[in-house]
C-alpha cells in the first residue's frame, strides 16, 4: 500500500494531487519491518530517511505519517511509449511538473522544455510520422499535436482511467489505464476507443508495440506483460523479476524497461529470455524508456534529466539532457519546425488633423495581426521620429502578446501637441517576425488656444509683502518667476483650458496654501499666498526584528547640519531646530547590526519627519531564537518556517542541549512556501529540553509549536525573539497552583551570570535570584521550588509575579516563560502557555486576540518604574464602539484585570485591546477556558508595541484527526475604515487572496476554513496586508489555533503570534 501511494502521488512545486480512488481514503497501517526496500526518495529534493518516525510513536502511527507525507510529496512515475515509426531526428519527453512536452535534437542539442504546453500532468509520450501523442494523467485523456507542435488537442481521446504510457503503430494508438488495470486502444484518428482492449493488468504504466505484439509494464506486479496485437493471449508475467517497472520499449531484438525503485534499466530478448534487471545502472528513479538504432534513452524523474546509453548499455550518460521538470515518458521520432510568424499592421498611416496645443485628440487604433504561422511575439511599442513626445501610446494591448495565426492585438494612440505647427512621428512595434519593427506614420497639426494670466501677492504673517520669493508654475506649461518688492508675481500667455498649479517656495518658510490649482483655465485668475517661517525636526526609533527598541545605536546627522546621538533604552533619537529646505541625511550604525534602510535623506527637509529603522544582527539576514523546546516520551516540538519572499531561502537550525552540546540542521524553504521541521528525528535520544537558533539568508516567519501527551491535549506556540539581549521583562507569572518555568538560552561562547528580579503584589517586596547559564546551553529555572529543586520556595512558592531578567556580565541571552496548570489528575499539565520576554517596557501595547464568551480573559499590567503610572486601556469590539478604562499601577508592582467583569458589554464578546501610558510599562494578555468549568486550556501573548501594514503567520494547522481550527484576528486601532488582504499558503500552493473590510476601532475574527474552503487538512501559513486606499493604515494581527482531541471540544489551543514584515 505504501509503495502504491508513493507511486501515484503527483507533485508540482507547492502542489499535491491524490490519485483517483485514493482521494477519500486514509492510509492503511501495514507493518513492513523487512520490506523490499527502505527507500530514500530523491525526487524533488524531498528525502525520507532510514530513521523513520519518532521513537515515541507506535510503528502504525509512524507509517500513517509517512504515508501522508508520501502522498503529498513524492513525484509521479510514468510509462513511456514504444518505437518511433521512421528514422528519428528528435527526442521528446513529458515534463509532468511543468505540464509540457519537451523536445530536443537527437544529439541532445537545442532542448525546448515548452515545445507543447497546456498538458495535464503528462506522463507517457509517443510519436509517429505525422503526430506526437501524450497521456494526460490528471485529465483522463490522450493528447495529440502535429510534429511541429501545432494544433495541440488535449482531448484527442477521452474516457481513459488515469492514463500513463502511450504507444502508436500504423493503425492504432495504445495506452495504459493506471487506475483501470487495462490497456486501451483506439484507431489512429482517435475513433472507436476501447478502454478494456486488454484486461487483467496490474496498474499498467508503460506501453510499447512492434509488428507482432503489444507489451506493457505491470507496475504493481513487478512484471512485463505481453499480448498479440489483436489483444489475444495476454500474458501478465511474460517477464518477471522487475522492480516496480514503469516504462517499456522494444526494438528488433530486445525488450527494455525501467526499474523505478532499483534505479536501473532492464533488458531481455524478444521472447522474454535472458532478462537482465541491471542492464543499465545509475539512473535516478527512471520512468520512461525509448530506443532507436543506436541508443537507449530514459527519463530520470529523480534528477529531472534525460539519460542515454549505447544500444549495448555502455557509456551511460545520466545527464544527456538537463533542465526537465519532472521528466517522465520518453520517445524518439521525426520532427518538423513550427511555421514562421509574420506581422501585419493596419493602418499604416494616421493623420490626426488640427488639435489645440495642450489638448488631446481622439483615440486612433492600430491593429497588429499574425498573417503567418507559429507564434508572433510582440514587444512594447515605442514612438520615434521628429516629434515623438507630441504623440502618446494611450494603451498598448500588444506588449508581451503571443499571437497565433490570424490572431490580433490593438494599440491606442493620441496626439497632444505641445506647440503650434505640423508634427510627425513614427510608431514602431517590435516583434519576432521578419521586417521588425512594423511601423505606422503619424502626423498632426498643433494650433494655439486663447491665452490668460495667473497673478497674485505673497505676504508674511503680519501682512507685509514678501519680495524675492521663487514662484513656480507647473501643468500644461511650466514657468518660474520671483515676487517683486511689492510681493506680486504674474504668469502671462497661459493656454485656454490648461491645467496649472502655482507653488511658491522659499528656504525657511511654509506657505498657506502650499499651492493652488486651476484645473481648466478659462479666464484670468488670482492666487495669493501667506508665508510663515518654520522650524523642522527629524525624530525616530531604532528597533530590532521583534519591534523592540534597540539601545546603543549611533545615529549621525549629515548634510547642511552635523550632529550625532546614541539611542537609549527606548531606542529613540531626535534632531531638533533644523533649517527648513536644507538637505539632511540620517545614518544609524551599530557594529553588531545591519540597519535598514542604511540611511534616509530629506532633500529638501520641509516638514517634521519621523523615521523607524529596523536592525538585524549581522550573522544573518534573519535570526530567531527560542529558549523553550522539549522531546521525549511526553513532549513533541515542531518548527514552522514560512518564506514570504520571492526568492528561495536557506536556513540553519542550531539546537542547544542542557550540557553544552549543539546540533546543526540546514533546510531550504522555497519562495512563498512553508516547511515543517521535527527535531525529534534530528536530536540525540538522551536529549529532553533544548533551545533553538534559526539563521536564514531571507526574511522568514517562524513559529515553534509544543504539544504534550500522545493525545496532544495541551499545546502552546511561540514566535521566539530576533536577537539575544542582556535584559528581558515578563509581565505574567504565577506559582502555587501553577508551575512557572523560565527557559534561559546562552548562544554565546562565554558563561552568562544572570540575575532575576521577581515583582510580586503591590504590598510585597521584590525577590532576587541568581543563575549561571553555560555557553551554548539551555537552562531551566523552576520558580516554584527552592535551591534543592524539591521544597517550595518560601518567597516564590505561591504568588503572582512579574520578572526582570538581566545578564549582569554583559553576555546576551534568550529568555522564555512557560506556565502550566494541572486541573485534571489524569492529564498532567492540563493546560499551558508560553511567551518570550520583551527587551524593554513601552508606552503602547496592542493585542488583536481576546474573547470572553467561552473564555476567561485577563490583561496583565506591570509597572517597573519607581513612580505610580496610569494605564489607559481601550477595548475594541466587533461593533466598532470602543470602551475605555484607566487603571492606576503602583511602583514596581503588577496588576491583573479580569476583562469579563469590567463591563456588561465585555461579558460575552470578541475583543481587541490597546494599552497606552505616559511612562513605559509592561503588558500581556492571557486567556483560559474549560468546557466543564475547570480550566483545561490557555494561551498568552506579549502583544505588539505598534501596528504595521504587513504581517506573517506560520505554524497554523487545519483539519486532521483532532479537527484543528485556525483563526486570524485583526484589530483596526484607527478612526477610519480599513481593509486587509489575506493570502493562504498550503503545501499544495497559494490560494487566491481574500479581501476583508475592517471598520474603525474594531476587532474582526476570520475563520480560515470559511475564507478558504478548499484548503484541506494541512499545515498552513498566512500573509496579511493592509491594502485599503493609497495609504493603508497599520493594523494589529494575531493568530489562534484550537483542536479537539478525543472529541473533546476546544481541549487545546494556542495563540499564534504574527510577525511584522518589512514595509
Amino acid at each position: 500500500m505504501l509503495m502504491a501511494l508513493r507511486r501515484r502521488s503527483t507533485f508540482r512545486p507547492g502542489a499535491g494531487v491524490l490519485p483517483k480512488g485514493l482521494a477519500s481514503r486514509r492510509p492503511v497501517c501495514i507493518s513492513r519491518r523487512n520490506g523490499r526496500k527502505n527507500m530514500v526518495e530523491r525526487a524533488n529534493g524531498i528525502e525520507f530517511g532510514r530513521r523513520g518516525v519518532s521513537r515515541r510513536r507506535s510503528l502504525c502511527g509512524a507509517l500513517r505519517i509517512l504515508a501522508a507525507l508520501l502522498i503529498v510529496a513524492a513525484p509521479w512515475v510514468d510509462a513511456t511509449p514504444a518505437l518511433a515509426q521512421e528514422s528519428p531526428t528528435h527526442i521528446y519527453w513529458a515534463n509532468a511538473d511543468a505540464e509540457t512536452i519537451g523536445r530536443a535534437n537527437l544529439d541532445g542539442t537545442e532542448p525546448d522544455q515548452d515545445f507543447i504546453i497546456g498538458a495535464s500532468r503528462p506522463d507517457g509520450v509517443a510519436v509517429d510520422a505525422d503526430h506526437i501523442y501524450w497521456a494526460n494523467f490528471a485529465a483522463d485523456t490522450i493528447g495529440r499535436a502535429n510534429l511541429d507542435g501545432s494544433d495541440p488537442d488535449q482531448s484527442f481521446i477521452t474516457g481513459a482511467a488515469s492514463p500513463v504510457g502511450v504507444a502508436v503503430d500504423a493503425d492504432y494508438v495504445y495506452w495504459g489505464n493506471w487506475s483501470g488495470d487495462t490497456i486501451g486502444r483506439a484507431n489512429l484518428d482517435g475513433s472507436d476507443p476501447d478502454q478494456g482492449f486488454i484486461t487483467g493488468a496490474r496498474t499498467p504504466s508503460g506501453v510499447a508495440v512492434d509488428g507482432e505484439h503489444i507489451y506493457w509494464a505491470n507496475y504493481a506486479g513487478d512484471t512485463i506483460g505481453r499480448a498479440n496485437l489483436d489483444g489475444s493471449d495476454p500474458n501478465q508475467s511474460f517477464i518477471i523479476g522487475a522492480q516496480v517497472p514503469d516504462g517499456v520499449a522494444v526494438d528488433a531484438d530486445h525488450i527494455y524497461w525501467t526499474n523505478f525503485v532499483a534505479d536501473t534499466i532492464g533488458r531481455a530478448n524478444l521472447d522474454g529470455s535472458d532478462p537482465d534487471q541491471s542492464f543499465i545502472t545509475g539512473a535516478a528513479s527512471p520512468v520512461g524508456v525509448a530506443v532507436d538504432a543506436d541508443y537507449v534513452y530514459w527519463g530520470n524523474l529523480g534528477g529531472s534529466t534525460i539519460g542515454r546509453a549505447n544500444l549495448d548499455g555502455s557509456d551511460p550518460n545520466q545527464s544527456f539532457i538537463t533542465g526537465a521538470s519532472g521528466a517522465k515518458g520518453v520517445a524518439v521520432g521525426p520532427g518538423a519546425d513550427p511555421p514562421s510568424p509574420e506581422a501585419g499592421i493596419a493602418p499604416e498611416v494616421i493623420e490626426f488633423g488640427a488639435v489645440i496645443t495642450g489638448e488631446a485628440s481622439g483615440t486612433e487604433m492600430v491593429t497588429v495581426t499574425n498573417v503567418g504561422g507559429g507564434t508572433l511575439t510582440v514587444d512594447a511599442a515605442a514612438l520615434a521620429g521628429d516629434h515623438p513626445g507630441q504623440f502618446t501610446i494611450a494603451g498598448d494591448g500588444c506588449e508581451g502578446a503571443q499571437l497565433g495565426a490570424s490572431e490580433t492585438c490593438d494599440i491606442d494612440l493620441e496626439f497632444t501637441p505641445a506647440s503650434a505647427g505640423g508634427k510627425t512621428a513614427t510608431l514602431e512595434v517590435p516583434h519576432n517576425g521578419p521586417e521588425s519593427p512594423a511601423t505606422v506614420a503619424l502626423s498632426g497639426e498643433g494650433t494655439l488656444p486663447p491665452t490668460w494670466t495667473i497673478s497674485g501677492t505673497i505676504q508674511d504673517a503680519s501682512g507685509a509683502p514678501l519680495p524675492d520669493v521663487p514662484v513656480g508654475l507647473t501643468g500644461t506649461s511650466d514657468a518660474g518667476t520671483t515676487t517683486t518688492a511689492q510681493g506680486t508675481y504674474t504668469f502671462a500667455n497661459l493656454a485656454e483650458g490648461g491645467s496649472y498649479t502655482v507653488m511658491p517656495s522659499l528656504d525657511g518658510y511654509t506657505f498657506t496654501p502650499a499651492s493652488q490649482e486651476f484645473g481648466e483655465l478659462t479666464g484670468d485668475a488670482t492666487a495669493d499666498f501667506t508665508a510663515a517661517a518654520v522650524e523642522v525636526s527629524i525624530t525616530g526609533t531604532v528597533v530590532d526584528e521583534d519591534d523592540q527598541p534597540l539601545e546603543g545605536v549611533t545615529v549621525t546627522l549629515s548634510g547642511n547640519g552635523h550632529d550625532e546621538v546614541t539611542t537609549a533604552a527606548d531606542g529613540a533619537f531626535a534632531f531638533e531646530g533644523l533649517t527648513w529646505g536644507d538637505s539632511y541625511t540620517v545614518t544609524p550604525t551599530h557594529p553588531d547590526y545591519d540597519v535598514q534602510p542604511p540611511s534616509q535623506t530629506f532633500d529638501p527637509l520641509e516638514t517634521d519627519q519621523e523615521i523607524t529603522f529596523t536592525a538585524t544582527r549581522l550573522t544573518a539576514v534573519y535570526t530567531r531564537y527560542f529558549g523553550e523546546g522539549a522531546i521525549g516520551e511526553f513532549f513533541d516540538t515542531t518548527f514552522a518556517l514560512f518564506n514570504p519572499t520571492d526568492e528561495e531561502a536557506s536556513a540553519t537550525l542550531t539546537f542547544a542541549g542542557e550540557t553544552g552540546q549543539a546540533v546543526h540542521h540546514p533546510v531550504t524553504i522555497p519562495a512563498g512556501q512553508q516547511v515543517i521541521v521535527n527535531p525529534e528525528t534530528l536530536l540525540p535520544e538522551e536529549w529532553v529540553g533544548f533551545a533553538t537558533a534559526i539563521e536564514a539568508d531571507q526574511t522568514l516567519v517562524t513559529s515553534r509549536t509544543m504539544a504534550w501527551d500522545e493525545r496532544h491535549y495541551g499545546r502552546h506556540e511561540s514566535a521566539g525573539v530576533a536577537t539575544p539581549q542582556t535584559e528581558w521583562w515578563f509581565t505574567e507569572g504565577a506559582t502555587g497552583t501553577f508551575q512557572l518555568f523560565y527557559l534561559l538560552y546562552n548562544p554565546g561562547d562565554d558563561a552568562a551570570q544572570v540575575t532575576a528580579t521577581y515583582y510580586r503584589g503591590a504590598e510585597q517586596a521584590a525577590v532576587t535570584r541568581t543563575y549561571t547559564v553555560g555557553p551554548h546551553t539551555r537552562r531551566t529555572v523552576f520558580v516554584n521550588v527552592g535551591a534543592d529543586g524539591v521544597t517550595p520556595d518560601p518567597e516564590l512558592g505561591a504568588t503572582e509575579v512579574s520578572a526582570h531578567i538581566v545578564a549582569t556580565n554583559g553576555v546576551p541571552i534568550v529568555a522564555e516563560r512557560a506556565l502550566y496548570l494541572t486541573t485534571n489528575a489524569a492529564q498532567p499539565l492540563t493546560a499551558g502557555t508560553i511567551a518570550p520576554g520583551v527587551t524593554a517596557p513601552a508606552t503602547s501595547w496592542h493585542f488583536a486576540e481576546g474573547a470572553t464568551d467561552f473564555f476567561d480573559l485577563f490583561l496583565l499590567l506591570a509597572n517597573p518604574s519607581t513612580e505610580r503610572v496610569d494605564a489607559t486601556v481601550r477595548y475594541l469590539l466587533p461593533t466598532g464602539e470602543p470602551i475605555e478604562r484607566t487603571y492606576p499601577l503602583e511602583p514596581e508592582s503588577r496588576g491583573t484585570v479580569w476583562v469579563d467583569a469590567e463591563d456588561a458589554a465585555l461579558a460575552e464578546t470578541q475583543v481587541a485591546i490597546t494599552v497606552q501610558s505616559d511612562t513605559p510599562i509592561l503588558a500581556e494578555r492571557a486567556m483560559w477556558w474549560g468546557a466543564t468549568g475547570a480550566w483545561d486550556g490557555g494561551h498568552v501573548s506579549t502583544g505588539a508595541t505598534r501596528p504595521a501594514t504587513r504581517w506573517g503567520l506560520a505554524g497554523l494547522t487545519l483539519g486532521g484527526p483532532d479537527t484543528a481550527e485556525a483563526y486570524v484576528l485583526i484589530a483596526n486601532p484607527n478612526a477610519v475604515d480599513a481593509e486587509a488582504t489575506l493570502t493562504l499558503v498550503t503545501p499544495d500552493g497559494t490560494r487566491e487572496p481574500v479581501v476583508v473590510p475592517l471598520g474603525p476601532w474594531s476587532r474582526t475574527t476570520l475563520r480560515l476554513v470559511e475564507l478558504f474552503p478548499d484548503a484541506g487538512a494541512a499545515p498552513v501559513a498566512v500573509h496579511v496586508e493592509s491594502t485599503g486606499g493609497e495609504n493603508p493604515v497599520p493594523l494589529v494581527v494575531e493568530g489562534a489555533a484550537y483542536a479537539s482531541p478525543d472529541d473533546q471540544p476546544l481541549t487545546t489551543g494556542s495563540a499564534t503570534p504574527a510577525l511584522p514584515l518589512p514595509e
